[in-house]
């Protein structure tokens, strides 16, 4: 496994790669727009609007369309599984594709995805879109 020396005096004097790339990507998404929650909350809100042409938007679209489709929403279970699952594709795709299929990537989409589910104001927007794509 590739290492990169970190520096700092105090440190263990090295990093796994994954770790360095892991740590760029939470901080590229907490820079962005103003935080975390902004940008998730734009994402959310762009998948909640009528227009959106983007490879990227519509492979989006169509996952929560898949997600909604095979919910059970009458289930407060299957509702909470079915929002755990849409912020895992939310997080996904704000990824890049290559780091999304590592192991520290996927430690990351838990993680915040958890975040995500656990967040009022956010797991409330997805519910919403996901009873929209009903």
């Amino acid at each position: 496994m590739p290492v990169k020396k970190t520096g700092s005096p105090f440190a263990s004097g090295a990093e796994a790669n994954e770790q360095i790339a892991s740590k760029d990507a939470l901080s590229r998404i907490e820079k962005t727009d103003g935080g975390f929650e902004a940008v998730l909350s734009d994402a959310a809100s762009s998948l909640d609007q009528a227009s959106g042409t983007d490879e990227t938007q519509t492979k989006l679209r169509s996952e929560f369309q898949r997600i909604a489709g095979k919910t059970n929403f009458d289930s407060p279970e299957g509702e909470a599984a079915a929002i755990q699952e849409s912020a895992q594709v939310l997080i996904n795709s704000r990824l890049g594709k290559d780091f999304e299929k590592t192991q520290q990537g996927k430690k990351v989409s838990e993680k915040l995805s958890s975040y995500i589910v656990h967040d009022p104001f956010l797991q409330k927007k997805l519910r919403d879109i996901l009873h929209k794509f009903r």
